[in-house]
């Protein structure tokens, strides 16, 4: 049946990508509409994004589809309303059968418009709802019958919908993220160790993640002071900006560790600072599906992280990685030195982890699978 619908078809199915804001295609979220969009078959798809807020990045580059501004700033206004109603107007008009909402300005406001205009609407949910508070949760869970379909990027965000969004489990659709090693931004200038101070065989444990509360990174920092007073030759490298880089830093400089500690800042292409780890970590509290733990892997880097969230559904313990409970900072450290002290343990797992991403987690994947949901939906 969908084989024939297929065959119906005349031409592609229009799809609205409705983000708040894309602010570069480095963040995870950001990384997977691109991917998505990028490998679209656009014999059967033809895709354009609508972002409520401009972007310095896509003022500098083009995108690879029609991109719309609406210029909304907050939405709890006439005017944001307005707009939408225009907008959702010209989407049914330019005969769009499908809307498709990422992040939370746009899952609050945009699916009644939608949905009276005719389209099949699609939410996708990509965290642990740390976002939620009160009054959102309540006016999503008024939004439930405007949604067809809730796309969930790991199976612990989709019990966290049906439980504070109250979705019915029928109704989510479990999309593991894919990972292209073959994108990213250039590769950083210069050997990473040289550029760092880094000693050619000094072994690194490594963090990619943005410098929020929500990382815990104090406390990879607390278990690294652990580390490192009984291996000297030790570094943490931490890749990624955020709001608390001073504050680590002086956590860091108070513990003694402060010139062991390393913090690059964003790097577009990740994958050669993460060749150098001899360690991954992600210490997060909360986390949906974490790009980082794939780019850990993929580079056959074994994985220490927190047993939150999606976590547990990516590492498995003593396979790939290790799981540690949140907020144990001895055990994060007893993991990390465990895999210093064990080179075969640590190739063993990082061999594991490789053949794990290579095996779950391809773009091409994960596309398919989008593609198999809008078809059902235009069925």
């Amino acid at each position: 049946m969908e084989a024939a619908n297929r065959m119906m078809r005349h031409s592609p199915v229009r799809v609205a990508y409705l983000l708040d804001e894309y602010v570069h295609p480095y963040g995870g979220t950001e990384r997977q509409i691109l991917e998505l969009i990028r490998n679209l078959d656009r014999r059967r798809f033809e895709p354009r994004v609508t972002v409520f807020r401009e972007s310095e990045y896509l003022k500098a580059h083009a995108f690879e589809c029609p991109v719309d501004v609406l210029g909304i700033t907050k939405i709890a206004r006439a005017a944001t309303m307005a707009k939408l109603f225009r907008y959702v107007q010209g989407l049914r008009r330019d005969k769009v059968s499908i809307g498709h909402i990422f992040f939370n300005d746009a899952s609050i406001i945009a699916p009644p418009f939608l949905k009276c205009f005719g389209l099949k609407v699609v939410i996708s949910r990509r965290d642990m709802g740390f976002w939620y508070n009160g009054q959102n949760a309540r006016v999503l869970r008024l939004n439930r019958p405007f949604v067809d379909r809730v796309v969930a990027n790991s199976q612990a965000v989709s019990r966290s919908v049906q439980t504070q969004e109250g979705f019915a489990a029928a109704k989510i659709s479990v999309i593991y993220n894919g990972y292209n090693p073959g994108r990213g931004g250039p590769e950083p200038q210069g050997d990473v160790r040289a550029r760092f101070g880094i000693g050619a065989r000094d072994p690194v444990i490594g963090i990619v993640a943005n410098l929020r509360a929500i990382k815990r990174i104090d406390d990879l920092i607390k278990a690294f002071a652990v580390v490192a007073r009984r291996r000297t030759d030790a570094w943490l490298v931490v890749v990624g900006t955020g709001e608390l880089e001073a504050e680590l830093r002086r956590l860091a400089a108070s513990l003694g560790i402060g010139e062991r500690v390393v913090f690059t800042g964003q790097i577009a292409n990740v994958l050669p600072v993460i060749r150098e780890f001899a360690v991954g970590v992600l210490c997060s509290e909360s986390e949906g599906f974490s790009n980082s733990i794939l780019e850990y892997m993929h580079v056959g880097k074994p994985t220490v992280c927190t047993d939150v969230g999606g976590n547990s559904e990516i590492v498995q313990e003593g396979f790939n990685g290790f799981l540690v409970a949140l907020g144990d900072i001895g055990g994060l450290a007893d993991r990390i030195e465990r895999l210093l002290a064990d080179a075969n343990l640590r190739d063993m797992l990082g061999r594991n982890a490789s053949a794990s991403v290579r095996e779950r987690y391809a773009v091409a994947r994960m596309v398919e699978e989008h593609e198999r949901l809008y078809d059902d939906l235009v069925a």
